[in-house]
């Protein structure tokens, strides 16, 4: 697998798929069956906003997705070193390494 088609992978899994099964619990999920606090907190205000707000909290959650993966690829890569850590992280599928290049290719793949 190449960094381009890890970053691929990355934006299919965790940030598209994610996002569509928060919007799916957001939308259709029967109210009454809902026991962890949590989403009953998380239910009750996205039933508190209106159409265009709806919209807003989702944009918000993928923009957060997008900068914790991108913080993450950022470690990796070497380019953000986590505090009173020494030494270099490394991504291998199989061989080949993906990292290096792996933050700057996930944000230019969101670039508007």
């Amino acid at each position: 697998m190449t960094d381009q088609e890890f970053i691929k992978k990355l934006n299919q899994f965790v940030i598209k798929e994610n996002l569509s099964l928060y919007n799916s619990i957001l939308t259709e999920t029967s109210r009454e069956t809902v026991s962890d606090d949590y989403w009953k907190n998380t239910l009750n205000l996205y039933d508190s906003l209106g159409t265009e707000n709806r919209q807003g909290l989702l944009t918000i959650m993928h923009q957060v997705q997008i900068d914790t993966l991108s913080n993450l690829l950022g470690i990796i890569d070497g380019t953000t070193f986590l505090t009173d850590e020494e030494g270099d992280f490394q991504l291998k599928f199989g061989d080949n390494e993906l990292s290096g290049l792996l933050q700057d290719l996930f944000l230019a793949s969101h670039e508007l």
